[in-house]
């Protein structure tokens, strides 16, 4: 009967065990010492070998050769085969009650019948009820003398403290991308089949440290009995985007088209990329985009071509760092939030148009009115009065104006002093002519923050309108005056969008 290549390629012995070496130093020395703990609970997330390191321990401790385990003694082909009496495996997801704990409690008081011990394996444990954790806890701390239990779960911290403390403690780490590529490298050269760097690369990445999901992913690949595992064949199969599709979706991003966004994600997905697939991307390259604001030669970091890591590097120089780091945290909730939503779809398109609007929406819909109804063949300028808006819609236009300067402005200050990025978004510019600029900050830390470093704030405001003006800081007025000046703005949105009625509470 067939079986799974990770099943066929489980390790047998300590040696074979990938990406583990601090867990099998201490239990193949306790092995040789005699002195194993009777209590063990191993920790990691799926796929890093806790199930397979509680096998090969168990192997261990029944081994008939002397060197533990070995693999080829009678107790270990019996335990490998699943045909060993003195090893027990439960799965505490379907056994998880207290009745099924009161059973293994009967059960441990007799003794092995073939092996040195008997092995208790509970793979799950925090599925365990309540009740059945209280059941068993005078079992785990004082066990008879030739009983072991190893504990294995993917979310410690789901365990009463009364558990941890009775067991010792083994946290399994994620597999190193280079020791899985080396792995599936020699998989595919023992079964005579050529894969290309780029493919490992795909497989590897996708597995996310799980030696598991690397495999059964590359046999998929086997399964279609090709003897050339490409880049492109991996890419069709895992649904992924190629480098090439994710700068240019970023690029819409950065241009801030909306349409265009749309339409090629439309176009991805037709192709047959996956929805959670393309955001898992997307995050990756947005990551890609971060280093190249650090590192000269980011390609080598990332496993690129270098005219990719060119393209990387040129996209990341058009980018605020603000709007990368948003990036990353926003497609980040995408992710989260698609894995239980029925339409992913809908959720990576809203959230990849709220990264590619960038300026506030009250104004661009103001400054979009207002392009419309400029007449054609008019020129106006920079100090002509507006006679197809009022006084208050002017207002507004300015202070965009104002709030893009100031944001500039933020940036570089926040490049200069790290210490200022706690305190984007609590101060604006209130006033500025020719002479003079005012500074309005939303509480007292903020104003005396711009206030110490006042001579740096005017520095980069001279810098960015090429006039120097003197600069002051004043705190906010009453809250009151600012909800006024909502109403305006809303009043003013209002009648410039067809004069819809808009209630605004006094």
């Amino acid at each position: 009967m067939y079986q799974a290549l990770y099943r066929t390629l489980r390790p047998q012995v300590f040696s074979d065990l990938l990406g583990q070496d601090h867990i099998v130093k201490i239990l193949t020395n306790q092995l040789r010492t005699g002195e194993v703990s009777h209590a063990y609970l191993f920790c990691g997330t799926r796929g890093t070998g806790k199930t397979t390191t509680a096998r090969l321990l168990a192997k261990g401790v029944n081994c008939l050769s002397e060197h533990k385990p070995c693999g080829v003694c009678e107790n270990c082909k019996s335990i490998a085969a699943g045909t060993f009496m003195d090893v027990i495996e439960m799965d505490a997801a379907s056994n998880r009650g207290i009745d099924n704990i009161r059973e293994l409690r009967e059960s441990v008081k007799y003794p092995p019948a073939n092996g040195k011990k008997k092995v208790y394996i509970i793979d799950e444990v925090h599925m365990l009820s309540t009740e059945a954790f209280n059941a068993v806890l005078k079992t785990l701390e004082e066990p008879p003398e030739n009983v072991m239990f190893i504990l294995a779960t993917t979310e410690p911290q789901k365990l009463p403290a009364t558990v941890l403390s009775r067991c010792m403690r083994l946290d399994f780490k994620r597999v190193a991308n280079q020791v899985l590529e080396d792995y599936f490298r020699e998989i595919c050269k023992n079964k005579g089949v050529k894969i290309e760097e780029g493919a490992i690369t795909l497989i590897s990445s996708n597995a996310d440290g799980s030696v598991r999901d690397g495999i059964s992913i590359l046999d998929q690949l086997l399964s279609t009995g090709t003897e050339h595992i490409t880049r492109e064949q991996t890419l069709s199969f895992l649904g992924a985007s190629s480098k090439e599709a994710l700068s240019e979706l970023v690029g819409h991003i950065i241009d801030g088209e909306n349409t265009e966004l749309i339409f090629y994600v439309d176009k991805l997905l037709k192709e047959g990329k996956d929805v959670r697939q393309l955001t898992r991307d997307l995050i990756e390259y947005y990551r890609g985009l971060l280093l190249s604001r650090y590192l000269d030669n980011p390609e080598d970091l990332l496993n690129l071509s270098s005219e990719n890591g060119e393209i990387l590097k040129e996209q990341s120089k058009r980018m605020a760092l603000a709007d990368i780091r948003r990036g990353i945290m926003e497609l980040s909730q995408v992710s989260l939030d698609g894995r239980y939503s029925t339409q992913p779809r809908i959720l990576l398109e809203v959230g990849l148009m709220k990264l590619a609007d960038k300026g506030d929406d009250e104004i661009r819909v103001i400054q979009n009115t207002v392009k419309d109804k400029k007449p054609e063949n008019t020129a106006v300028g920079k100090d002509d009065k507006r006679e197809d808006l009022t006084n208050e819609e002017q207002e507004i236009e300015v202070k965009a104006g104002d709030d893009n300067l100031w944001g500039k402005v933020f940036t570089k200050l926040e490049k200069e002093k790290v210490s200022f990025k706690a305190f984007r978004g609590c101060s604006r510019i209130k006033e500025m002519d020719d002479n003079y600029v005012v500074i309005e900050a939303d509480n007292e830390p903020c104003m005396k923050k711009i206030e110490d470093n006042i001579q740096e704030v005017a520095s980069f405001l001279s810098f960015e309108t090429g006039k120097t003006r003197e600069v002051s800081v004043v705190q906010a007025r009453d809250r009151m005056e600012e909800v006024d000046d909502t109403s305006k703005t809303l009043k003013s949105i209002g009648k410039l969008m067809g004069d819809i009625p808009l209630e605004i509470e006094d």
